[in-house]
């Protein structure tokens, strides 16, 4: 529970560094993907889904991606449940399958909420696959790189 807190405390404090959207997408995705085999699926969950739900809450978000954060809970836990479920097969080709379920469900769910245009939707589509590639990537890479205590049970 301990761990759950501090990854999803994590996730709240990237967006506010103020860096650039693909930087905050690879961080934020590095977190998720590093969450969930040290805690286990729930608390991936927990931690995807505290993240965009407490900056709706606080306001620090633009318009665009006020109109879009819901739609980014239920991605990220599609990629939290992707990812838990093909990690323990093959953890490095769970990435790039977790990845793509995610941008597939936000691209549905974009399609059919038009919250945006096209074009700013396609463009989010390509930050957010990009970031969740590179943070995969670097999420499964420390999460080789830490004590066999951690590894996926």
């Amino acid at each position: 529970m301990v761990l759950t807190i501090l990854f999803a405390i994590r996730c709240v404090e990237v967006p506010m560094l103020g860096l650039p959207p693909l930087a905050t997408s690879t961080l934020l995705s590095t977190i998720l993907f590093l969450a969930t085999p040290v805690i286990g699926i729930a608390g991936g969950l927990v931690t995807g889904t505290l993240e965009p739900g407490f900056l709706l809450l606080k306001g620090a978000l633009s318009p665009d991606a006020r109109a879009v954060m819901p739609f980014m809970i239920a991605a990220n836990a599609g990629l939290v449940a992707t990812f838990g479920l093909l990690a323990r097969q093959n953890i490095w080709a769970s990435v790039p399958v977790a990845s793509a379920c995610k941008c597939v469900l936000l691209m549905i769910l974009l399609k059919y909420a038009a919250v945006l245009t096209a074009r700013r939707a396609r463009s989010f589509l390509v930050l957010e696959f990009l970031g969740s590639i590179l943070g995969g990537s670097a999420g499964v890479f420390i999460y080789n790189t830490l004590p066999r205590r951690y590894n996926l049970s």
